[in-house]
């Protein structure tokens, strides 16, 4: 079968599109994923300065952002992957979040940049990056993007292979995430707070070309009628509640009627039954990966954390080793009453997000996910998720 390019349509900034019989067809390849496979199907936002870097990327098969990284490594070419959040690193190839990897400034401002001096690693690592990968990128303020743009354009200005008058020095950005999700956390900020601080609130947006989604391919890998018609029907529910459908209401507040078989039934304790109906047989199942990563309690603050992690834990068998955090006020501070005020017993008591508990419980074999890369090179401390953990070479090491 022969098929003829179209002029026409080959005039747009679109993949090349080939007409045959009457019928469009691209090259981009079937959106399907093959038995065993992954499905392509991906939103993105591509800061496209360079079309050349970009077309050829688009006439690749998107088989979502990991076959990116592969196809553009396969060829010697560095892809760095970045995310907006710690869990979703994890899911990317050498992935880590935006602000680790190019020192973004946690409390970004209009006129910040980024730490990065002109020749260092970092430096060197960013002139020869052919692509970069920003997962879950509408949940970051747009200062940072702003604040990157900035340093990579100030970064490559001496750079032969690439345009500092470019957005991002004119290197190419792939932005992935879904605006009906997470946007910017902005403490105590408005609505109108909210959007000014979206990314498709910067002027970088107006360099992006969005490619949207229209087709839920997860729909066509699922098995049985009856099934694939429920999650069908959830999947539409969701998406209604994220287009702001359903539920009565106005100014961005509404009440949204939860389905009962999405309710857990009242019980004397709450922790044991979240777990039962999440966890079925867990005792049985402790030790199958497929069946650990197909279910996951998100917990709303950390107390319920410890009481899941603990009440779980006891579920397993096996006995526990409780490892304790060694906290101490820096020893170079300028004021002693500083140490004295902030004890090893006050810190010892310390809960909040990003520090870790003071307490560590674990058993052998116990499923265990590590969320945070304390020491990227050399070691890597991160494993995979649902991993069973041996801790004699835990206990080996701390001795």
């Amino acid at each position: 079968m022969g098929g003829k390019q179209d002029k026409d349509i080959n005039q747009v900034k679109t993949p090349p599109i080939f007409r045959i019989n009457g019928q469009n067809y691209h090259r981009i390849g079937s959106l399907l994923p093959r038995d065993g496979g992954q499905p392509k199907f991906l939103q993105m936002y591509l800061c496209d300065p360079s079309e050349e870097t970009s077309n050829r990327l688009k006439a690749v098969s998107f088989k979502i952002k990991n076959s990116i990284s592969v196809a553009l490594r396969s060829k010697g070419q560095i892809v760095l992957n970045v995310a907006s959040s710690g869990i979703a690193s994890l899911l990317l190839p050498g992935g880590r979040t935006a602000h680790s990897r190019f020192a973004i400034p946690l409390d970004a401002t209009e006129d910040s940049t980024c730490h990065i001096k002109h020749g260092s690693p970092l430096a060197r690592l960013i002139e020869r990056t052919r692509l970069i990968i920003w997962d879950e990128s509408p949940m970051t303020h747009r200062y940072c993007f702003e604040a990157l743009d900035r340093s990579m354009r100030d970064v490559l200005r001496y750079s032969h292979d690439c345009d500092s008058t470019m957005p991002f020095g004119g290197k190419t950005v792939v932005f992935g995430g879904d605006f009906r999700q997470i946007l910017p956390v902005i403490p105590k900020g408005t609505r109108q707070n909210i959007v000014q601080a979206a990314m498709n609130s910067s002027f970088l947006w107006s360099y992006c070309r969005v490619l949207k989604l229209t087709k839920n391919m997860r729909l066509g890998r699922v098995g049985g009628t009856s099934y694939t018609l429920e999650i069908q029907n959830f999947a539409e529910w969701i998406l209604k509640i994220g287009d702001g459908v359903l539920g009565d209401g106005d100014d961005g507040e509404s009440m949204v009627d939860i389905p009962e078989e999405f309710i857990a039934p009242m019980a004397d304790d709450p922790i044991e039954a979240i777990v039962k109906i999440t966890y079925p047989d867990f005792e049985m199942h402790c030790n199958d990966v497929s069946y650990l990563n197909s279910r996951a309690i998100l917990a709303p603050t950390i107390d319920e954390r410890d009481m899941i992690n603990d009440y779980m834990l006891g579920l397993t068998l096996g006995e526990v080793k409780t490892y304790l955090s060694s906290d101490s006020a820096s020893s170079d501070s300028d004021s002693a009453l500083l140490q004295e005020i902030h004890s090893p017993e006050f810190l010892n008591t310390i809960k909040c997000s990003g520090v870790p508990s003071h307490e560590l419980k674990l058993k052998v074999g116990a499923p265990v996910m590590l969320m945070r890369n304390i020491d990227h090179p050399p070691d890597c401390v991160m494993a995979h998720a649902s991993s069973s953990l041996n801790l004699e070479l835990i206990f080996s090491r701390l001795r």
